[in-house]
């Protein structure tokens, strides 16, 4: 009786189990949706001579999905430095998992028809393009479900704008632009700031601070790379104002250490030309190529310039 009852129920038990897989493999995503915003920002860019950087971004894209009725929109990103920010719009995806973010630009033309739709402004427009008018970022980025999440896009000029023979400002290759500009979860961020002293010791005008996380730094980093970019692996990085303060802003939770330099300022051009890097020690009781950030919690770090890197 019970083999019975147990061939009887096996075809059912079958049945039940095929329909179950086909259910998980039908590929649905039944991951919830969360509100997602998307700001732009730019970390401050060392040539004084420069008095606009402008993009001008037609679609902003989250997994492939395009924020609702964007309209083109012309940005001078030199507005929106240390921490500030721009919103760009917003959209629902879905949550629970990574993310990547693209950007459309316009080379040609601005969002009033003017051309060109990117460029460096000085005395006048120096117009900037790449190989490709969409910028799908190297980084993913979280998506927290039951929030709104608000994904800010650090458009780091220093990295990618260069220099070259046929050119004063141009973009950097597409790949390594991709990988110039990232993109941050604002709700899994703090930031590292602080007052710099003994600047006097230091060889020149301009104090850049860079912010690398722990163990990605090396001497050759202050060498310019095959794009013509020095300290080229640093997450961001901060000018220190004339009030002896910087700010790095928007960096993930993790470790981190800091690393400065002096320039000199061209008094021609503008352009910050490239001294030394230099030596400084914590006037507090923290280790500044150990520190451990947490999300939300901002890191104060005072510091004073000993002298340079021979």
């Amino acid at each position: 009786m019970k083999n019975r009852v147990l061939n009887l129920l096996l075809p059912l038990l079958l049945v039940v189990f095929v329909v179950s897989c086909s259910d998980d493999d039908d590929g649905t995503d039944n991951r919830p949706t969360a509100n997602a915003k998307v700001y732009i920002t730019d970390a401050p860019v060392d040539n004084a001579g420069v008095k606009g950087a402008f993009v001008t971004i037609t679609d902003v894209k989250v997994d492939g999905v395009s924020v609702e009725n964007f309209n083109a929109m012309t940005i001078d990103l030199m507005q929106y430095q240390n921490g500030d920010t721009q919103l760009l719009g917003d959209l629902e995806v879905k949550a629970g998992g990574d993310a990547n973010v693209t950007l459309v630009l316009d080379y040609e033309t601005d969002a009033q028809g003017n051309a060109p739709g990117c460029y460096i402004l000085t005395d006048v427009k120096h117009a900037l393009e790449s190989g490709n008018n969409e910028i799908t970022l190297d980084d993913d980025v979280d998506i927290i479900a039951e929030t709104t999440n608000e994904l800010v896009v650090d458009f780091d000029l220093r990295k990618t704008i260069r220099s070259s023979a046929e050119s004063e400002f141009e973009f950097v290759s597409g790949a390594t632009l991709e990988n110039a500009v990232r993109v941050v979860n604002k709700a899994e961020t703090a930031e590292i700031n602080g007052n710099v002293s003994g600047r006097s010791n230091a060889d020149g005008d301009v104090i850049v601070v860079y912010a690398y996380e722990k163990g990605e730094y090396s001497d050759n980093e202050e060498n310019e790379n095959s794009e013509g970019i020095r300290f080229a692996g640093a997450v961001t990085s901060a000018l220190v104002n004339d009030m002896d303060e910087y700010k790095l802003t928007f960096l993930e939770e993790g470790e981190y250490e800091l690393h400065f330099a002096s320039y000199s300022r061209n008094s021609i051009t503008g352009k910050a030309e490239f001294q030394s890097s230099l030596t400084v020690e914590s006037l507090l009781d923290l280790n500044i190529l150990n520190l451990k950030l947490m999300s939300s919690v901002n890191l104060s770090v005072n510091v004073r310039i000993t002298g340079t890197v021979n």
